[in-house]
């Protein structure tokens, strides 16, 4: 009888000792709300065209001066195929949303192919086996030709506003479908159909959890629908490709190929990208114990039946 308090405390110490090593895992890396004023800057994205802006409220993560490589401030496309806008997507699985000024980032289209990107602080982001990455999209219409994505690439040269890629990886929509689009070595994107038809004007949250083993990576993509529920087969459709952690993942971009153009016949938003390396950094998940809460639920229930055993032997 007597072993039992040792026990649970024991249990106790272990326990909390998970829950502190979670926390100290978390690494927010990189974080844009959109959160755009039509007025006046003041850290805020200007609504319209988004090159070269380089707002700073509510934004973590971005370069700001001391250069890396190609690293540039702000974002670069070029042209007007990219605008920050007043109004934001939601989702209740949203990790920490803003309260004014919520804005979003709409893929104009464009005559050409183009290529949005905003630097992040380091072309190298931490040392990490995973990272998180998410955000919230939605489009108008799910019956045209033409793609467009959002997700995370590589630190390029001013001017590369042309530049197909092809390492990385990212969330949206080829030909209507919501899809995956991952680097594997080739000389474009390959890509993972996840939802065929996905709901008009519905927004979605896309979380990818991207797990590393040497140059190989695999995909994980999940999908939540406007009321945090989970659409997709997320073991179903992860999918192998190769990441250089050192240079691929070095900033956000958004790119739309040339017969996606003026917002005809579909409109693309997004908005609230996260890029971390716990999933607590990019989603709120469902009500699912972690394990460190799920051990302290167990020595709970644990300390419970002991109590009771002792009431009955008494």
């Amino acid at each position: 009888m007597s072993s039992r308090p040792s026990i649970l405390s024991f249990g106790l110490a272990i326990a909390c000792i998970l829950l502190a090593r979670e926390r100290a895992q978390a690494n927010l890396i990189a974080l844009d709300n959109f959160e755009t004023t039509s007025t006046s800057s003041s850290g805020f994205y200007l609504a319209g065209n988004i090159n070269g802006q380089t707002a700073t409220t509510d934004t973590v993560g971005y370069y700001t001066g001391s250069a890396s490589g190609n690293q540039i401030a702000g974002w670069q496309s070029g042209t007007g195929a990219f605008l920050a806008q007043v109004g934001g997507l939601t989702n209740p699985l949203l990790v920490s949303p803003p309260t004014t000024n919520d804005g979003s980032f709409l893929a104009a289209g464009n005559a050409n192919p183009r290529l949005q990107y905003r630097d992040l602080a380091s072309i190298s982001p931490p040392v990490s086996s995973d990272y998180y990455f998410s955000l919230l999209l939605s489009e108008s219409a799910t019956s045209y030709t033409g793609s467009v994505y959002a997700g995370l690439g590589s630190s390029r040269p001013s001017g590369a506003n042309a530049t197909i890629p092809a390492n990385g990886f990212n969330i949206g929509f080829n030909n209507g479908a919501l899809s995956l689009f991952y680097g594997n070595g080739s000389a474009s994107y390959a890509t993972e159909s996840l939802l065929a038809a996905p709901t008009a004007n519905q927004t979605y949250l896309v979380e990818v959890h991207l797990s590393l083993s040497g140059p190989n990576a695999t995909f994980t993509p999940s999908i939540y629908d406007s009321t945090g529920t989970l659409v997709n087969s997320p073991g179903a459709q992860a999918v192998t490709g190769t990441i250089n952690s050192s240079t691929d993942l070095g900033a956000f971009q958004s790119w739309i190929s040339t017969n996606f153009t003026n917002q005809s016949p579909s409109k693309v938003v997004f908005d609230d990208f996260r890029f971390g390396t716990a999933e607590s950094d990019v989603i709120n998940p469902p009500s699912v114990p972690e394990p460190a809460s799920a051990v302290l639920l167990a020595l709970g229930s644990l300390g419970i039946a002991a109590r009771r055993r002792k009431r009955q032997m008494s």
